[in-house]
């Protein structure tokens, strides 16, 4: 007891005054920036977002129609990107497609479609895969371009071997290539 009575007389009451308004000050500047000012900034946000989205139905009360019709056009592209070109054509008519594709290209590059034929199709992972056995002869440049405009127009189908050899006794290039198109598998059920 003699301690605390002479540790009271050794700090001046002014002190004590002092330490406790810090206190008073350090304990609410904490809680304006622990509690209460991301509080606020979230109350901000919200009536910010609120008054945008009130804003937005204001300037066209049937709905935000650019944004909606540029998510559908964005839909429409990202179902190209999988279904390819031939995503419009019926399952039964796959082939048939394919087949008259590329003969068709063949034509319009003038190079021979010696033989097409389809194979089995096979699941992988979430597709089903359609192989195509076929074999072209004609010029290297136009075997060349003949491919690619394969590519662009039966998209999405790959080359997934290929071989290359000169046609005996002739300029042209014989080539066989396994191109396989993938399609998104049928669900089940």
């Amino acid at each position: 007891m003699r301690q605390l009575e002479e540790l009271r007389r050794q700090v001046r009451p002014e002190a004590l005054l002092a330490v406790g308004a810090a206190l008073v000050v350090m304990l609410g500047l904490s809680s304006w920036l622990y509690l209460l000012k991301p509080a606020v900034g979230r109350y901000q946000a919200l009536v910010e977002k609120h008054e945008a989205t009130v804003g937005g139905m204001q300037a066209d009360p049937d709905g935000d129609t650019a944004a909606i019709t540029s998510l559908e056009q964005e839909l429409e592209s990202l179902r190209d990107q999988l279904y390819g070109t031939t995503g419009r054509v019926p399952q039964r008519q796959i082939e048939a497609h394919v087949v008259d594709s590329l003969h068709r290209l063949a034509e319009q590059r003038a190079i021979e479609l010696v033989g097409v034929k389809p194979g089995q199709p096979s699941p992988v992972l979430m597709f089903e895969e359609l192989p195509y056995d076929v074999d072209v002869a004609g010029p290297y440049r136009s075997l060349y371009a003949w491919l690619a405009d394969v590519e662009s127009e039966l998209r999405p189908m790959v080359v997934k071997q290929f071989s290359l050899e000169p046609d005996p006794g002739t300029p042209r290039v014989k080539l066989g290539l396994r191109l396989v198109a993938y399609r998104p598998a049928e669900k089940q059920g």
